[in-house]
C-alpha cells in the first residue's frame, strides 16, 4: 500500500463482494464433505503387507484418518524426492488387522546406497510419530469434530498400535549438501512382538543444492504466549529455554517468525528523522504481501479475549450523494469472514451511539476488490470513521483472523 494511498484513503469502498462470493459457485474442494479429506483413499499399499499388518505409504501433505481404507494401488517402496541440502518427507502407515493389536513396534532406518558408491548415513533419516488431537469444536467449514493428525514428536521408543486403526509415521530425509545426484535405496526395519518387516525407501536426489539461507522472505505468525501457556512456563529462564528449542526447529526448516526476540525487545530510533504522522491506529504495514505499491496494512487477530482492529483516525466528511469506499483485501484462508465498520459522527465530531454500519465480508484467500457507494446514514451524521477487523466482533473477542488490506481509496 503506497503511503500516499493510505493517507488519501479513507473513502474505503466497502463493496459487498461478500454477497457475490456467497452466491458464486464453490470450488470442488469446498463442495466435498470435510470428512472426505480424512477418509479418501490415497497412496500405495506396500509389498511387505501381511494378513497380520497392512503397510502403505502416501505423501507428507495428506491428513490420514484413523479409519481410512487401504489404497487400491500397490508400490514397491516409499518414494521421496529432494534437492541437496533439503529435508523432505513421506508417510508410512501401519495398520494392524482387526482384533490383533501390535505391541512394542520399533522402526529403524538403515543407510542408503546411491550411484557410483555414494551413500547417505542412516542418521539422515528421521522417523516421527503422527499423533492425533481430539477436535471437539471445528475451526471452520473444512474441519469436523474427532481425531485429527497434527503433532509430530520423534519416535523415541516402542509403541503399541490399536487393532484395525491406521497409525502414520513421518519419514523425513535430510539430504546432505554434498550428496551426489541420483537414486538412493535403503530400508526401514519394523519389529514388534511376533512381527517384523522390511520396507524399501527410495530417495531421488536432484542435481541442485538449496542455500543455507533462503532467498525467499517469509513471515510465520507465532504467538509466544501460547507456548508459555501450553508448556506451563512461569519464569523468564523457562521461557528462554523452551523458546530456544522452537527457534532451533524453525531454523532447521527455514521458518522465520514475525518476532524472533519476544523476551528482548529491539528498539531502533532515528533522532534526526521526523516521519509523517501515521493516520492508521492499529494494524501494521508489511512489505511481504501486497496488491499494489510497496506495502499493505495487515490486521492479525490471534487473541481470544479481545477484538483486534485498525481505524483510520481522521474523520471523513460525508459527500452529497453518498460515500464511495474501495480497497483490495486478501484473507489468510478461504471462507474467512471479516468486518468493516463505519462509525458515524455528528457536526461536533461526537460519535453517534448505536449508529454503526457493520458490513461482514467473506474472503476466498486471494486478492479481491471491495467497492461500494454508501448512501444511508443517520440523519445527524456529518462524518465517518473507518474501522477494520480481521474477524466479526463479539463481546468476548473470541473470533480470530488475518487479513491484508491495500490500495484503499
Amino acid at each position: 500500500m503506497r503511503r500516499r494511498d493510505i493517507s488519501l484513503v479513507v473513502l474505503m469502498a466497502l463493496a459487498i463482494v461478500g454477497w457475490a462470493l456467497a452466491h458464486a459457485a464453490k470450488p470442488a474442494w469446498a463442495q466435498a464433505h470435510p470428512t472426505d479429506h480424512l477418509n479418501q483413499s490415497r497412496g500405495e499399499k506396500l509389498v511387505g503387507s501381511t494378513e497380520q499388518v497392512s503397510l502403505w505409504w502416501t505423501s507428507s501433505g495428506w491428513k490420514i484418518g484413523r479409519d481410512r481404507a487401504l489404497p487400491a494401488a500397490t508400490g514397491e517402496a516409499i518414494v521421496i524426492a529432494a534437492a541437496r541440502n533439503e529435508a523432505e518427507a513421506a508417510q508410512l502407515v501401519v495398520r494392524p488387522a482387526s482384533g490383533r493389536p501390535l505391541k512394542g513396534l520399533r522402526i529403524a532406518a538403515g543407510a542408503l546406497a546411491g550411484p557410483d558408491g555414494a551413500a547417505m548415513d542412516a542418521a539422515c533419516v528421521e522417523v516421527l510419530e503422527v499423533r492425533y488431537v481430539n477436535v471437539t469444536q471445528p475451526t471452520d467449514k473444512t474441519a469436523v469434530a474427532g481425531d485429527w493428525p497434527d503433532p509430530l514428536p520423534p519416535l523415541a521408543g516402542p509403541i503399541d498400535l490399536e487393532a484395525g486403526k491406521n497409525q502414520p509415521f513421518w519419514v523425513r530425509v535430510k539430504v546432505p549438501a554434498d550428496a551426489r545426484a541420483g537414486l538412493y535405496k535403503g530400508t526401514l526395519h519394523l519389529t514388534a512382538e511376533g512381527f517384523s518387516a522390511r520396507v524399501p525407501l527410495h530417495v531421488e536426489v536432484y542435481d541442485f543444492t538449496l542455500p543455507d539461507r533462503m532467498t525467499c522472505s517469509t513471515a510465520f505468525g507465532f504467538t509466544p504466549d501460547n507456548v508459555y501457556r501450553y508448556h506451563k512456563l512461569t519464569t523468564d529462564a523457562q521461557r528462554r529455554e523452551v523458546l530456544d528449542k522452537y527457534w532451533a526447529s524453525f531454523s532447521d526448516h527455514h521458518i522465520s517468525p514475525y518476532n524472533p526476540a519476544p523476551l528482548d525487545p529491539v528498539r531502533v530510533t532515528w533522532p534526526d528523522i521526523r516521519p509523517p504522522a501515521r493516520k492508521w491506529q492499529g494494524g501494521q504495514e508489511v512489505t511481504n504481501e501486497k496488491h499494489g505499491g510497496t506495502r499493505s496494512l495487515l490486521i492479525f487477530d490471534d487473541r481470544t479475549d479481545e477484538s483486534i482492529q485498525a481505524s483510520y483516525e481522521p474523520l471523513v466528511s460525508i459527500p452529497t450523494g453518498g460515500l464511495r469506499l474501495s480497497f483490495w483485501y486478501r484473507t489468510a484462508i478461504p471462507n474467512q469472514v471479516f468486518l468493516v465498520t463505519l462509525h458515524h459522527h455528528d457536526a461536533d465530531g461526537q460519535w453517534i451511539w448505536g449508529g454503526n454500519n457493520d458490513i461482514g465480508v467473506d474472503g476466498n484467500g486471494q486478492w479481491q476488490q471491495f467497492d461500494r457507494v454508501i448512501t444511508k446514514f443517520p440523519s445527524n451524521a456529518k462524518s465517518v470513521r473507518l474501522i477494520l477487523r480481521a474477524a466479526p466482533w463479539t463481546e468476548e473477542g473470541d473470533r480470530t483472523g488475518l487479513v491484508w488490506f491495500d490500495d484503499v481509496s
